[in-house]
């Protein structure tokens, strides 16, 4: 099958802003046509070197089989594996590549036992064969549809990995959780039930992360007034009835360590944590001044592990006639005198860190809804899901403590799936790329003027959009869903590298079958 170089240049597009980029080398593999026992690709990853690991799925006799495949450089397919047979209780849970060691963790339901089993297999990135798998946790489960809830996450630099189990609700009794973190190599760095010091009703965790250091952080509203609402009266003003907290917990620790973060009497409504190289922590988030207002604005807080000492570094409201009233343009804003803002449906998407030492929190207009029909002729209702995903807000924090803000404006809408919709990101220097589905309608329309619907997915360009370090932003189409006849899927694009971004395009068929593609985007 013909290989296809796309060779990038800022004369071949005519959407550049006048500034000079980087716009990278696209190869293309072969377009395959998928038939029912070809394995639909859910993630790709780094492997050794310069390959590229992809994990699709076999979905059979109501189970699925993962297949892993190795690809070069130039994504010539070079193995392919399956893992192991397909089973109706086994349910993929999250695969990571741990600094060599690729690592796929399964659930698996005991329905005569009622536990749910939680096991971590080990995978050679040469030859994809299984060299370990070992239990790394179990679970009381009342039911299949009412398990343990599970969440796996690595650190940010993929020595550590956290295993966290919630225990069922109890309203009066203390919020409990397992938590076990391990090694690169899946050797047990500890392990511990916690319980957090307040009670289940007057406390929401938000997040949880494990750092460089292989200590876990869990970050959470407590409700210290003991009230199940949001706010209440004090001194005649309206104020949170929460304190916002994080604790940390490590290996040698017999309670957690405990730490308030002031908000001025803000109320909270999305928060992420960025682990820095110096050990210290970088919080950002959005805030609003009233609990039933629009986001008002951003604030980052840095804790110093030394002093122990949390210190609100930036808090600054939206501009009412800067972000606030481009991101207007397109509906999703508001200009009241009285309460602007971003509207709430707005939500941290994620972090990204820029040579220069400014860090980026990443926000995007993002939800879903459900749409219900009758049929006449049956008198039966259905339903399906629509997932939206609109602007993209970049707010930018320098290290002198200005803030930039950026508005990518875009307006994306899909029923039953959310495979085309939002973004994937990674960074270039001092600059930020962003990659997403668009029209070209879009991609030409002035920045000045609002954004419109992209239409048909079928009919989009694949755009990236960098945002430089004065927060200008530069669009371009990298190709042509439409033109190339796959559509790229964006959950399943992934950066493999810090210069590399490997994008994954498929187009189902009804009458045929499904055309897929890989993609690979190299920057010098």
């Amino acid at each position: 099958m013909l290989k296809k170089l796309l060779l990038f240049s800022a004369a071949a597009f005519f959407y550049l802003q006048p500034y000079a980029q980087n716009t990278g080398k696209l190869t293309w593999g072969d377009i395959e046509k998928r038939s029912r026992y070809m394995p639909s690709l859910a993630t790709v990853m780094n492997g050794s070197g310069t390959d590229v690991i992809s994990l699709g799925f076999i979905f059979q006799n109501r189970g699925m089989t993962p297949v892993l495949s190795r690809f070069d450089e130039k994504l010539n397919q070079l193995y392919e594996k399956e893992l192991f047979a397909s089973d109706k209780n086994i349910n993929f849970n999250t695969i990571f590549n741990l600094n060599g060691n690729i690592v796929m963790f399964t659930k698996q339901y005991d329905k005569d036992e009622k536990f749910t089993t939680l096991q971590a297999t080990q995978i050679d990135q040469t030859t994809l064969g299984v060299t370990n798998t070992k239990e790394v946790g179990k679970f009381d489960a009342i039911s299949k549809r009412n398990q343990a809830g599970i969440t796996v996450k690595p650190s940010p630099d993929k020595n550590y990995v956290m295993v966290m189990a919630n225990a069922p609700y109890n309203k009066n009794e203390n919020e409990k959780y397992f938590i076990s973190v391990w090694d690169n190599k899946m050797n047990k760095a500890w392990e511990k039930m916690i319980t957090l010091p307040y009670a289940d009703k007057f406390v929401v965790v938000d997040e949880f992360r494990v750092s460089n250091e292989g200590e876990v952080y869990v970050m959470c509203k407590h409700y210290d007034k003991e009230v199940n609402r949001e706010r209440i009266r004090e001194n005649g003003e309206s104020i949170p009835s929460y304190k916002y907290k994080f604790f940390i917990y490590g290996k040698d620790d017999a309670r957690p360590r405990e730490h308030t973060l002031d908000f001025q009497n803000k109320f909270v409504h999305d928060v992420s944590l960025e682990f820095n190289t110096d050990g210290n922590i970088t919080m950002l988030g959005l805030y609003k001044n009233k609990y039933n207002s629009y986001i008002s604005g951003s604030f980052m807080a840095i804790f110093d592990k030394n002093t122990k000492l949390i210190t609100m570094k930036r808090m600054q409201e939206f501009s009412f006639d800067g972000i606030l009233a481009m991101v207007k343009k397109d509906g999703n804003a508001s200009l009241k005198t009285d309460d602007p803002g971003l509207y709430t449906r707005f939500r941290i998407m994620g972090t990204n860190k820029r040579n220069d030492g400014s860090v980026d929190l990443l926000t995007e207009l993002n939800y879903e809804y459900i749409v219900r029909t009758y049929n006449s002729s049956t008198h039966s209702y259905s339903e399906y899901p629509v997932y939206v995903a609109e602007d993209i807000v970049v707010i930018n924090y320098k290290k002198d403590g200005n803030v930039v803000y950026t508005r990518v404006p875009k307006a994306q809408k899909q029923a039953y799936m959310d495979h085309n919709i939002s973004f994937k990101w990674m960074n270039q220097g001092n600059n930020l790329v962003l990659f997403y589905n668009d029209s070209k309608k879009n991609l030409n329309r002035d920045l000045e003027k609002g954004v419109r619907s992209w239409g048909n997915e079928s009919n989009t360009e694949f755009v990236m959009a960098v945002v430089n370090d004065k927060g200008e932003l530069q669009r371009q189409s990298l190709f042509s869903n439409k033109g190339m006849g796959v559509i790229a899927k964006i959950p399943s694009c992934e950066s493999v590298s810090p210069n590399t971004l490997v994008i994954y395009a498929e187009k189902m068929h009804r009458l045929a079958r499904t055309r897929c593609q890989l993609g690979c985007l190299r920057f010098d």
